[in-house]
């Protein structure tokens, strides 16, 4: 909704904050949106800061990518060359399964989304089932509609029988995600999924967070021996 940013800059050009953290799709940032966006921040007096951050270098399963924008106000320092990525180390999808058992009545033929397979295939048509096996180390990016249990969607694979799969359930789709659990805990499996699927991955926005509250707490330093110092009554 490119015309929301209308609405979103006079905000900030009311409220006035520190610091501006927005995320959106990569895309977004070749778009006149964004384009008024970033312009319109540096008239305000921001700092404009953009990087694409892949979840991946924090080992998530998903490897989804988001455009990551910090604006802060003039005199802050930011760089995303602080962030901090952990080493990499390879992780299985089966380290993120619950305990779900052979015989559940979850784990079905899904006879109907694989005839529809074959039908798209005949049509020459793109669409295919994405089937993932405890052994896989990457799921492809789970969608808000997962709960709709559609074909292009990734299902997870019997232990044992190749025929049989089920979709992931919404603690696996955190996890997959790296989003604490605790967050959709006591939701239904549609509305978690919902918001799971139009989440971020959760490392790397929380690095990003990390180093804006090391730049706020350096900043508050610099400024404590200030009377009354602007950025002093926004934190105080």
């Amino acid at each position: 909704m490119g015309h929301l940013v209308v609405a979103f800059l006079a905000i900030i050009a009311k409220v006035q904050p520190a610091v501006v953290l927005l995320e959106n799709v990569k895309p977004y940032m070749a778009t006149a949106s964004m384009s008024i966006l970033r312009n319109q921040l540096r008239d305000l007096g921001y700092r404009v800061h953009e990087e694409v951050l892949q979840a991946s270098d924090w080992n998530a399963l998903e490897h989804r990518e988001r455009m990551c924008m910090v604006a802060v106000t003039e005199g802050m320092s930011f760089d995303f060359s602080a962030l901090q990525r952990p080493e990499k180390h390879e992780r299985r999808i089966a380290g993120v399964l619950d305990a779900v058992p052979e015989d559940a009545d979850c784990w079905s033929e899904m006879q109907g989304l694989k005839t529809k397979q074959e039908r798209d295939q005949e049509a020459g048509k793109g669409f295919a089932m994405q089937i993932i096996t405890g052994s896989d180390i990457r799921c492809p990016t789970i969608t808000k509609g997962y709960s709709k249990v559609r074909s292009t969607d990734p299902k997870l694979r019997h232990p044992t029988n190749p025929n049989l799969l089920r979709q992931f359930t919404p603690g696996e789709h955190a996890r997959i995600k790296g989003v604490p659990e605790q967050l959709v805990q006591g939701l239904s499996a549609t509305l978690a999924h919902e918001l799971l699927g139009q989440s971020i991955c959760y490392e790397p926005f929380r690095a990003v967070a990390m180093v804006l509250g090391k730049m706020l707490k350096a900043t508050h330093a610099a400024q404590s021996v200030q009377t009354e110092s602007p950025l002093l009554q926004l934190v105080g």
